[in-house]
C-alpha cells in the first residue's frame, strides 16, 4: 500500500510538472503571437505609409515640370514691360512645345494675355488660325483681391475662375513687367498631363503592383468628412494569421488607396524678391489658397494599389509568419525537451524503484529454497532422517533446486536480452504432442499441492512442426506458473485451461486461461514491462520476480509471434470470465529439411 501511494504521488508530481510546462508554453506562445500581431500591424502600416509617400512624392515631382514651362514664358524676369509682339512670340513658343500637339504636349490647352487692370480686354490665341483674338472678359474682375495683390508682387498663381473666358478651367496666371502690369494666362490641361506624365511615373515606381485608377466622379456621395473613398484603406486593424500568410492564403486585405491631386497648387515669385530661392523652393505647394475649393472633385484622383499575389503586404506578412513559426517551433522544442526530461526522470526513478524491489524480491525468493535445501542437507548429514524419509527429502531438495534454477535462468535471460538483444531462434523439428506430455508431467505435482486442476487440450496440433523448443517451453511455463501464483489462493483452488491448436493457414495458437482474480485494464498496459507486479502482488507479498511475462513477450517476438492478455475475457458460450487469458501466436512451419535448421527431437 505504501508503495502504491508513493507511486501515485510520483505520478501526480509528474503530471503537475508537465501541466506547468504546458501552461508556461501556452502563455509564451500567446504572448509571442500578440507580439508578432502588433509587429505585423506596425510593419504593414509602415509599408502602407511608405507606398503612399512614394506615390505622392512621385506625383509631385512630375508636377514640377510646369516650372520649366513657366520659365520659358519669359521675358517676365525683366523689370521693364514687354511689348505685345514679345508677349505673343513667347506664348506661341510655349504653345508649340507644351500645347496638345507640341513636342512635349499635355501641359496646356489654351494661352492668353491681358493688362492687369479693369478694362477687361483679353487676347486669346487661336492655334488653328494662328491669330490672336481680342475679346472682352471679366476674368480680371473675378480675381479675389488677395490674388491681385500677389500678382502685383510677381507671384505665379493658380486659379479656377467660376465665370468668364476660362470658366471652371484651371488657369496658371504668370505676371510680367513692372508690378505685374501684364498677365499671361495658361489654361492647364490637367487630365492630359495626369495621363501622360503622372500615371506612368507612379506606376513605374512599383512595377510589381497593379494600379487601378479611379478618379472621383461628380455624382459620388459626400459625407461630413469630405469625399467618400470607394475602397477602405488598410488601417492595421485586421488580425494577423501567420499560417494563412505563410502559405499565401491571406488575400482578404483590401488594396492600398492613395488620394493624389490631379494638379498641384504651386506659388512662386519670378524675377523679384527671390534671393536664395532654388528650384526646390521656387514653387511650393499652396495649401492656404482661399479661392480654391478643397472638395473640388476635379482636382483629385484615387488609385487602388494591389498585388498580383493577392496582398500588397504579402512579403512582410510571410516574413513575420516565418519568424513566428520558427519561434513557435523553438518553444515547442524547448517544451518537448522539458517534458521528455520529466518523463525520463520519472521513468528512471520508477525503474530504479522496480530494480530495488526486484533485488528485495529475488533475495527473498532465493533465501527460501536455499534455506530449505540447507536444512534438508543438515538433517541428512546429521543422520536424524530415517531411511523411509530420504526419498521425500530428495524430492524436496529437487523441487527447490528447480525453483532456484528457474529464477537464476530468468535473471540470466534478462541480462542477456538487455546486453546483447534478441538473437535468431534455432528451429527444431519437434514432436508437439510429446512436448506437451512432458510439460504436463512437470505440473502435475505442484497442481495437486495447490488444489488446482489443469485442463490440457492439444489434440488439434499437428504431429510435428519446426519450433524453438526452449522458447516455447519458457513462454508456456511462465504463463502456467503465473496462473498458479496469482490467479487463486491456496485455500480455494481453481481451474487452469491450456489449449493448443493450429490456426489456418500458418499459425500455431496457444491459450492459457483461468477464472482467477484477473487484472485491471490500467495494469494490462504495463504487464509486459520488466519488474512489474500488480497491486495485489505487492500487498500480499506473492512470490515472483516480475520478469516472467517480460521474458515471455520478448521470446514471442523473437519467434516472430505475438503474446497478448485479455482480462476479463469472453468464453466460447459468450459469457464473460473475470480471470486472465493469455494468447500466444507463432508461425507454423512444417517439419521438413528446408524449414528446420536444427536437429530432430
Amino acid at each position: 500500500m505504501v508503495n502504491m501511494q508513493r507511486k501515485k504521488a510520483d505520478q501526480n508530481s509528474m503530471r503537475i510538472f508537465i501541466f506547468l510546462v504546458l501552461a508556461v508554453l501556452s502563455c509564451s506562445g500567446y504572448l509571442q503571437y500578440r507580439w508578432f500581431s502588433d509587429a505585423a500591424r506596425a510593419e504593414i502600416d509602415k509599408t502602407r505609409r511608405g507606398i503612399e509617400l512614394t506615390v505622392s512624392r512621385t506625383a509631385l515631382r512630375e508636377f514640377q515640370r510646369y516650372e520649366t514651362m513657366i520659365k520659358s514664358l519669359g521675358p517676365q524676369e525683366r523689370a521693364e514691360k514687354s511689348s505685345a509682339d514679345e508677349i505673343r512670340r513667347s506664348l506661341e513658343r510655349a504653345w508649340l512645345v507644351y500645347g496638345p500637339e507640341g513636342s512635349l504636349g499635355g501641359f496646356i490647352k489654351g494661352v492668353a494675355y491681358g493688362e492687369n487692370d479693369l478694362t477687361g480686354e483679353l487676347y486669346l490665341y487661336d492655334p488653328s488660325a494662328k491669330i490672336w483674338k481680342k475679346q472682352a472678359s471679366d476674368l480680371f474682375t473675378v480675381l479675389p483681391p488677395p490674388v491681385r495683390e500677389e500678382l502685383e508682387q510677381g507671384t505665379v498663381h493658380f486659379f479656377i475662375p467660376r465665370e468668364g473666358s476660362f470658366s471652371d478651367t484651371p488657369v496658371l496666371i504668370i505676371p510680367d513687367g513692372t508690378e505685374g502690369s501684364t498677365l499671361y494666362f495658361a489654361a492647364v490641361d490637367t487630365e492630359a498631363f495626369f495621363q501622360t506624365y503622372v500615371k506612368p511615373a507612379v506606376e513605374s515606381a512599383y512595377p510589381e503592383y497593379l494600379f487601378e485608377w479611379d478618379p472621383v466622379s461628380q455624382d459620388q456621395e459626400q459625407d461630413a468628412g469630405g469625399i467618400q473613398n470607394p475602397a477602405r484603406p488598410y488601417e492595421g486593424r485586421e488580425n494577423f494569421h501567420p499560417l494563412r500568410s505563410l502559405f499565401g492564403l491571406n488575400n482578404s486585405k483590401p488594396p492600398i488607396t492613395v488620394k493624389i491631386p490631379s494638379f498641384v497648387l504651386y506659388s512662386g515669385t519670378i524675377g523679384r524678391n527671390n534671393e536664395g530661392t532654388g528650384p526646390d523652393t521656387l514653387f511650393r505647394m499652396r495649401s492656404d489658397l482661399p479661392e480654391v475649393d478643397r472638395q473640388d472633385k476635379r482636382m483629385f484622383a484615387e488609385v487602388l494599389i494591389s498585388s498580383p499575389s493577392g496582398s500588397v503586404y504579402g512579403t512582410v506578412e510571410r516574413s513575420l509568419a516565418l519568424n513566428w513559426l520558427l519561434g513557435m517551433l523553438l518553444l515547442a522544442g524547448i517544451g518537448t525537451a522539458f517534458i521528455f526530461t520529466i518523463l525520463r526522470s520519472y521513468s528512471l526513478r520508477e525503474l530504479r524503484h522496480r530494480e530495488r524491489e526486484f533485488v528485495a524480491s529475488v533475495t527473498h525468493e532465493l533465501r527460501t529454497p536455499v534455506t530449505v535445501i540447507q536444512s534438508a542437507a543438515d538433517n541428512m548429514q546429521s543422520g536424524i532422517i530415517s531411511a523411509d524419509r530420504i526419498m521425500k527429502y530428495g524430492q524436496l531438495i529437487q523441487s527447490h533446486t528447480r525453483r532456484l534454477g528457474v529464477m537464476i535462468e530468468e535473471i540470466l535471460r534478462y541480462a542477456h536480452l538487455e546486453g546483447r538483444g534478441p538473437q535468431e531462434p534455432v528451429l527444431v523439428s519437434m514432436d508437439l504432442h510429446q512436448f506437451f506430455r512432458d510439460l504436463q508431467a512437470g505440473f502435475d505435482h505442484p497442481a495437486g499441492a495447490k488444489k488446482i486442476s489443469i485442463s490440457w487440450d492439444y489434440s488439434a496440433l499437428p504431429g510435428r512442426a519446426c519450433v524453438n523448443p526452449e522458447g516455447l517451453r519458457l513462454i508456456l511455463e511462465n504463463l502456467i506458473t503465473n496462473s498458479f501464483r496469482h490467479a487463486y489462493s491456496t485455500e480455494e483452488g481453481g481451474m487452469i485451461r491450456v489449449l493448443a491448436r493450429i490456426s489456418p493457414p500458418h499459425t500455431l495458437l496457444f491459450i492459457v486461461e483461468d477464472d482467477g482474480r484477473g487484472i485491471s485494464r490500467r495494469e494490462q498496459k504495463r504487464i509486459f514491462e520488466p519488474f512489474f507486479r500488480d497491486v495485489i502482488s505487492y500487498e500480499q507479498q506473492e512470490p515472483g520476480s516480475g520478469l516472467g511475462l517480460f521474458l515471455s513477450e520478448k521470446e514471442a517476438r523473437r519467434m516472430n509471434g505475438t503474446l497478448r492478455v485479455e482480462s476479463p475475457y469472453e468464453r466460447i458460450n459468450g459469457e464473460k470470465a473475470r480471470g486472465c487469458r493469455f494468447v500466444l501466436r507463432i508461425p507454423y512451419l512444417k517439419a521438413d529439411e528446408n524449414s528446420c535448421r536444427g536437429r530432430e527431437e
